[in-house]
C-alpha cells in the first residue's frame, strides 16, 4: 500500500548537537535581472549556428521534485529566442519526469506559469513506452541509448534545472537533464544500476560513471544547451549559468560547492538528516543518506526526518515494499533473474544498503507507517524528541543535517 495521508513533523530542540547545519541562506547574494540576461545570453550564443526562422526549439524543464524559478528564466528565455530568429510556433516544453510519475495539470502551470502553459505546445515524457522514444545508438558499453523522440526531432534542444550535489550522478544537471530526463526505460535503468554498483560513487564529484554516460548521450543530441540555477536554502537563485552542457555546467558547479558544502566539526555517533521540503517521496528522501554518511561515525546512526507527502513512491513503491530486505547480491540476482521487475525500486534497495554497512538507519515520516519503513529495512521512530534525547542521555554526540538531500559535509583537513 502507498501512504497517503498527510501530516506534521515537530521540530527538534538542538541546542545538545553538535553541529546544526543546513544551507546557507545568501539572501543579499540573490541572482539579479542581469545575472539571468547574461546566462540566457550565453545558452542561445551557443546555438546561434543552428537558429534560423523554420527552426525548432524543444526546451526541456525538470519537474515537480524540483524548485527550480522556471517561469522565470522564461520571461527572459522565449523573448530572446524570438529576437534571436526562433519564431513562436516552431518552440515547445518537454517535461522532463525521467522515472517519476507524470505532473498534473496544475504542477505544469505552476513550472511555466499560466500564460506560457497556455500560450505554447507542452508534451509528457512517456520513458515506458517506445513508441515515444528512438534508438540513437549505444554508449561504450554497449547498453543502447534510447530517448524521447520529439526531443531529437527539434532542431535545438535547451534545458532549465537545478544543479545541486546528486547521488550518484555527483551534481544534478547539465546532461542529466537528457539522461534520465528524457531517456527510455531501458537507458535509465542502466545508468541508475550502473551508478548503485560504482564503489567509487560519491555526492559532490564530477567525475562519476553516470556522468560519463550523461555527457555521451548528450552527443547524440547536440545542439544543446543548458539553463542550470543554484538555489539557497529559502529557494532563491544565488546563480545561474548557460552555455554547453559541460562548460556551463563545470561552471555552476564551482558555485554549487560554495553554496552546498558546509564544514562540520566532527563525526557524531547520531546523524539527524532532515530532507523536508525536499523529499515528495522515499526515492527523493533516500537521498538525505549519502550527506549523513558523510558526517556519521563508522558504526553510528542515521535518522532519516523525511515527510514524503506522496509515500513510499507512486511509481516504485510496490517493489521497493516487496524486496526491501534483501542484501545487494541477493538483489543483483534478482535483476539478473527477472524476479525484479522494476530496476529503479532494486537501485533503491542498493544504495541503502551500502549506507547501512557503515551506519543503522531508522525513519521518522507521518506519512510513512512503521511497517512499511520495517519493509524497507528501517527501524521506525515513533517519538523523534524521545528518541534523540535517548541517545543524547546515554553520551552519544548528535548532528543535525537540514535540507540534507542537498549539502555534502565535509570535516576540515
Amino acid at each position: 500500500m502507498i501512504s497517503k495521508k498527510i501530516g506534521e513533523i515537530p521540530m527538534l530542540n538542538s541546542s545538545k548537537f553538535r553541529f546544526d547545519l543546513g544551507l546557507p541562506d545568501n539572501a543579499d547574494q540573490t541572482c539579479t535581472d542581469t545575472d539571468f540576461c547574461k546566462a540566457v545570453n550565453d545558452a542561445i550564443s551557443s546555438l546561434h549556428p543552428f537558429i534560423g526562422p523554420e527552426k525548432t526549439v524543444c526546451i526541456i524543464v525538470d519537474d515537480y521534485t524540483r524548485s527550480t524559478p522556471t517561469s522565470k528564466i522564461l520571461t527572459f528565455l522565449l523573448p530572446g529566442l524570438e529576437e534571436a530568429g526562433i519564431k513562436k510556433d516552431k518552440i515547445f516544453f518537454m517535461y522532463a519526469s525521467g522515472s517519476h510519475r507524470l505532473m498534473t495539470e496544475q504542477e505544469k502551470r505552476a513550472r511555466l506559469s499560466d500564460r506560457f502553459f497556455e500560450s505554447y505546445r507542452s508534451m509528457d515524457h512517456h520513458f515506458f513506452d517506445k513508441n515515444h522514444l528512438v534508438k540513437m545508438g549505444k554508449f561504450d558499453d554497449g547498453a543502447p541509448i534510447y530517448i524521447n523522440k520529439h526531443v531529437i526531432e527539434a532542431d535545438m534542444r535547451i534545458a532549465i534545472g537545478t544543479l545541486v550535489p546528486h547521488m550518484p550522478a555527483g551534481f544534478s544537471g547539465g546532461a542529466k537533464m537528457l539522461l534520465p530526463g528524457v531517456a527510455g526505460e531501458d537507458t535509465v535503468h542502466h545508468m541508475h544500476v550502473v551508478g548503485a554498483l560504482d564503489p567509487k560513487q560519491a555526492i559532490g564529484v564530477t567525475d562519476t560513471l553516470p556522468r560519463k554516460l550523461m555527457e555521451e548521450l548528450a552527443k547524440t543530441a547536440d545542439p544543446f544547451t543548458i539553463l542550470n540555477v543554484i538555489l539557497n536554502a529559502e529557494d532563491l537563485p544565488v546563480g545561474i549559468v548557460g552555455g554547453h552542457y559541460v562548460e556551463a555546467h563545470r561552471r555552476g558547479v564551482e558555485i554549487a560547492r560554495k553554496t552546498y558544502f558546509v564544514q562540520i566539526p566532527e563525526r557524531v555517533d547520531l546523524v539527524v538528516s532532515d530532507t523536508r521540503n525536499h523529499d515528495v517521496d522515499m526515492t527523493q528522501a533516500n537521498k538525505g543518506l549519502f550527506s549523513a554518511a558523510l558526517a556519521v561515525k563508522e558504526g553510528g546512526e542515521i535518522l532519516l526526518v523525511a515527510n514524503c507527502r506522496d509515500g513510499v513512491s507512486p511509481v516504485h513503491g510496490k517493489e521497493m515494499l516487496g524486496f526491501g530486505l534483501l542484501t545487494n547480491t541477493e538483489m543483483e540476482k534478482a535483476l539478473d533473474d527477472g524476479t525484479v521487475k522494476d530496476p529503479m525500486s532494486a537501485i533503491e534497495v542498493i544504495h541503502n544498503n551500502v549506507v547501512r554497512k557503515k551506519s543503522k538507519l531508522y525513519l521518522h515520516s507521518p506519512n510513512i507507517t512503521k511497517e512499511e519503513a520495517e519493509k524497507m529495512n528501517f527501524e521506525y521512530v515513533e517519538d523523534l524528541q524521545e528518541f534523540v534525547e535517548s541517545r543524547l542521555n546515554t553520551g552519544k554526540t548528535v548532528g543535525r543535517l537540514r535540507a540534507s538531500t542537498f549539502v555534502v559535509p565535509f570535516l576540515k583537513k
